[in-house]
């Protein structure tokens, strides 16, 4: 079996990528867990390893020492952790890739769904299946995807003839808690949808219809 640190050393490569990621994101959010397997599976599927790295706030340090020691050959990037520490990075000779949406860079490598056109979908979905008062949970606004979600969202009530009624978009920070009280205020106003910027919190505001003994999807339709 060749020896792997002999032809590291040969090609100048470490045959390893980097993953930086919001520390909260593996403690709280299915979402994390999920995208590092498959980062970690395509890596194997590929003979590369994987260096995880937890961001928790300005990891900058950390990840600039590992560009100068040359222990990885590239880095991704959950958009979740993007700082202004970032920008060096993308600005580097080190292949990196975003995964998600800068909130103000356009020049990046990114991979990411199609925040409005869906949310858009699901909106449409609520109204086909007979929703008159459609609620929305939105994520932080200061992040590109629950903007453009949010967008999506009003999008699809203003094709369909609706107004958008204010009192029927609430906040949440994509959090399952932030879900629970924003579905019970919107059980408060009425709704007969809900459209949630994601799953975390249309599971929270599925918990408040339990707690208040509304059916879905009888009584209320949710989708994330």
């Amino acid at each position: 079996r060749p020896n792997r640190a002999a032809q590291n050393l040969a090609s100048g490569l470490s045959s390893v990528i980097g993953l930086v990621i919001p520390s909260a994101d593996l403690r709280v959010d299915p979402y994390g867990a999920a995208m590092t397997h498959a980062v970690g599976r395509a890596a194997m599927g590929r003979d590369l390893g994987l260096m995880l790295h937890l961001a928790h706030h300005e990891p900058g340090a950390t990840v600039h020492h590992i560009l100068r020691d040359g222990l990885i050959d590239g880095l991704l990037i959950s958009s979740v952790a993007v700082g202004s520490w970032v920008d060096s990075l993308f600005d580097s000779s080190l292949p990196t890739v975003l995964i998600g949406t800068h909130p103000t860079r356009t020049d990046v490598v990114s991979v990411d769904v199609e925040n409005h056109d869906s949310a858009a979908m699901a909106v449409d979905h609520l109204i086909d299946t007979g929703c008159g008062r459609i609620g929305c949970i939105v994520g932080p606004l200061d992040r590109a995807d629950a903007r453009a979600r949010l967008d999506g969202y009003r999008a699809a009530l203003a094709r369909a003839g609706r107004t958008v009624d204010e009192s029927l978009v609430v906040q949440g920070d994509f959090s399952r808690l932030s879900g629970v009280n924003a579905g019970a205020a919107l059980f408060e106003r009425g709704v007969d949808g809900i459209f949630s910027s994601n799953d975390e919190m249309a599971v929270g505001a599925m918990w408040a219809a339990a707690h208040r003994g509304v059916r879905i999807p009888d009584d209320v339709r949710v989708v994330g």
